[in-house]
Order: C-alpha cells, then structure tokens, then sequence
C-alpha cells in the first residue's frame, strides 16, 4: 500500500484492554513498513 500511495496515513484504534506491548509492537512494524503519518485513536 506503501509504494502505492507515498502518503498513506494509517490510524491505528485500541482501547483499554489491549496490551500496550501489542500497540508497541504494531506501531514499530508501521513505522518499519516506512509510514510516517500514524494517528492512535483510543477508546474506553
């Protein structure tokens, strides 16, 4: 999707019963994957 859209934004949405290890986790592979524009959304 990348190389397809150099300005893809991706929003990442987890609440409160999500390990932060896991968000960590993805959010390193998002930033790998070489996306820059990552909005977190959380909820309750």
């Amino acid at each position: 999707a990348k190389a397809k859209d150099p300005e893809l934004r991706v929003q990442l949405q987890a609440d409160d019963q999500v390990d932060y290890g896991a968000v960590a986790r993805t959010m390193a592979s998002i930033e790998r994957a070489g996306i820059t524009k990552l909005a977190v959304i959380t909820a309750r």
